[in-house]
């Protein structure tokens, strides 16, 4: 009983060390102010930016045929690198915009306002240049936009 319950604990540790596997980058490539940054996993990549004000999280999900894209940017009241006792950085406002890519192009957002639209594909840009990195350094070479 006692092995069996070892081999289950051995066998959960192994499936998740596997699905963890993350490939991580810092990006030279990408204009900010503090750094950016690229997780690879097998079915999803995140690119991390950080500006003086401002953080945002690009979600790249892999499903059959098309990519699904989450993109989250907060913005702060103070700069993120201040740090006091007396004051505390605050999230002024949060955006967050979805869409999906299929044969490199934005094929559908939430919203259908051009400057949303614009604003995907500028996303889709930034997410080309990391992937162009990340590749030349030997990283998230499963990963390929289409």
């Amino acid at each position: 009983m006692i092995k069996r319950f070892a081999y289950l604990i051995f066998i959960n540790l192994l499936c998740l060390s596997f699905t963890s596997k993350a490939d991580e980058i810092t990006l030279e490539s990408i204009p900010s102010t503090e750094g950016a940054g690229l997780i690879c996993r097998k079915n999803k990549i995140e690119i991390n930016i950080y500006g003086e004000t401002y953080r945002g999280k690009i979600t790249v999900i892999k499903n059959s045929n098309r990519y699904q894209v989450i993109s989250n940017a907060e913005y702060y009241n103070v700069p993120i690198y201040y740090h006091d006792e007396n004051i505390k950085s605050e999230v002024v406002f949060t955006v967050t915009k979805r869409y999906f890519i299929q044969n490199k192009k934005v094929v559908s957002a939430i919203s259908s306002d051009p400057i949303d639209k614009e604003k995907a594909e500028e996303e889709l840009s930034l997410i080309s240049i990391a992937l162009k990195e990340a590749h030349e350094n030997k990283k998230c070479l499963s990963w390929n936009i289409q």
